[in-house]
């Protein structure tokens, strides 16, 4: 079984949102606990988050939100390139329309916010636990049964 292509994707991310994911990755790359790069733990974070279907992925992003309103946050996005697998943008895609269709800004950029602010990783320790699993699940994907 081949490794998906990854292709280069504009993301608006939230800036605590990004600054989060670079706070872990800085933290797991001194404490050198894992080979950790933002890309990479991004993608985690997504495989593991990704809402099952339309349902689901509106509240998520609904109670994202909901949870910026009360804290009376003003969007400060900016623009990131990032690179996912294939399949992971097209289930982003599909379901960031739905997200769009009901009224949310930037549909797949609004999901994804939503699932590293609700679902992402804690902490530098739950980082490292989760790019360690991802890690072994990739090898484990492409080792030949015996």
């Amino acid at each position: 079984m081949a490794l998906a292509p990854k292709a280069q994707v504009g993301v608006m991310f939230e800036a605590e949102v990004w600054e989060g994911l670079t706070a872990i990755v800085n933290e797991l790359r001194d404490q050198r606990k894992v080979r950790a790069s933002r890309n990479a733990l991004l993608i985690a974070l997504l495989v593991r988050g990704l809402p099952v279907d339309e349902r689901a992925a509106l509240d998520l992003v609904g109670r994202y939100d909901l949870e910026l309103s009360d804290r009376h946050i003003t969007a400060r996005r900016k623009q990131h390139t990032v690179r996912l697998p294939e399949p992971l943008i097209e289930g982003l895609d599909r379901l960031g329309e739905s997200v769009r269709a009901a009224g949310f800004e930037g549909g797949r950029s609004a999901l994804i916010n939503a699932i590293v602010a609700l679902r992402g990783a804690a902490d530098a320790e739950a980082g490292a636990a989760l790019l360690q699993a991802a890690r072994r699940a990739r090898a484990a994907a492409v080792i030949q049964a015996a």
